[in-house]
């Protein structure tokens, strides 16, 4: 069961990365307006703590597993 949350974290971990690249080349290649930019922004950093979630439950599944 372990294997198998791990395996599904690392593809959410996956998924999350591929959105936040899409995001930020967004921001950099197309024109916004200020309103919009801070949007992208925001959904960035929503995207990030997520990710950190996502990150520091892994690492608390793989040290239960050295153990």
């Amino acid at each position: 069961m372990p294997d198998d949350e791990l395996s599904r974290l690392q593809t959410d971990i996956e998924d999350h990365l591929a959105a936040t690249r899409l995001e930020w080349f967004r921001l950099a290649t197309e024109p916004h307006t200020g309103a919009e930019r801070n949007e992208a922004i925001d959904r960035i950093k929503a995207s990030d703590a997520h990710l950190m979630a996502l990150l520091r439950r892994k690492w608390a599944i793989q040290a239960k597993q050295q153990k």
